[in-house]
């Protein structure tokens, strides 16, 4: 497990050095107790695919007419005996619609089984600061991917796409491809948000080292008490060296401009 580990490691430094995978990675958050936990307990939360405001996210439509022979192929790989394998097989034939059924929900409890931290490659889209950082009053934090790369096992970035061909779980390779897959697409019209996704085995808190907080990005709305608030928190908690700024409505434009914040 140890070695498996390090080669995935070595997987994202390398991915980093070619520049398939940036450096810095942003969390846009509001503040809120959940919020504070971050800092306090510094972990971030990864969460169930269902829980996400996209219904279609994690969700692209099962094949109508999945292969009988996939389906007894699929369950011949879960190890059951060949009485179960045929009768599941002769119950099949009889009543088509239980195949897609059964592939649904199957496809469902095995992407649920997996902890998702969304991310972006960008810290100052007015858009994310309004939807994920409550209107410009919450932060952004800024991910050093270096300080911490264990953490960032395994990344996915995320595909945006106007259509897509309705998948197979019966008939995919592997679990791991066919849920990257899943994972990792989603609609075109999401595509502002420069997403990649961080997978892990299990939902929850999972905890990162404190150097990996390089940048806190305070927005165009926060209140002064409340960066000073935050500001504390982190110093309270024993992060060093976090470099805080401020933004602004830029002059002119649509863009919000930054400072440092002292």
């Amino acid at each position: 497990m140890e070695s498996h580990l390090r080669d995935l490691k070595e997987v994202v430094l390398e991915a980093i050095e070619k520049g398939n995978l940036p450096r810095f990675l942003y969390k846009y958050r509001p503040l809120n107790s959940f919020t504070n936990s971050i800092i306090s307990n510094s972990s971030l939360w990864f969460a169930r695919a269902d829980s996400f405001n996209d219904p279609f996210d994690c969700n692209l439509t099962e094949e109508r007419n999945i292969k009988l022979s996939d389906f007894k192929k699929y369950i011949a790989k879960l190890g059951f005996s060949d009485d179960v394998i045929i009768n599941n097989v002769e119950l099949a034939k009889r009543t088509p619609s239980t195949i897609r059924a059964q592939a649904i929900k199957t496809r469902t409890k095995t992407i649920n089984s997996y902890g998702l931290l969304a991310l972006s490659e960008n810290f100052d889209s007015i858009l994310m600061w309004s939807h994920y950082a409550e209107n410009h009053t919450g932060i952004v934090l800024c991910l050093d991917l270096l300080e911490d790369p264990d953490f960032f096992i395994s990344p996915l970035k995320v595909n945006y796409q106007k259509t897509y061909n309705p998948v197979n779980f019966f008939g995919r390779e592997t679990d791991l491809d066919y849920v990257k897959k899943i994972i990792a697409t989603k609609s075109k019209e999401w595509e502002y948000e420069q997403e990649i996704r961080i997978m892990k085995g299990s939902v929850g808190e999972h905890s990162f080292n404190k150097s990996l907080i390089k940048k806190v990005y305070f927005g165009c709305k926060c209140e002064n008490a409340e960066k000073l608030r935050i500001k504390n928190l982190f110093k309270v908690n024993g992060y060093d060296g976090i470099k805080f700024l401020e933004s602004s409505v830029a002059y002119g434009k649509f863009n919000l401009s930054f400072s440092k914040y002292t």
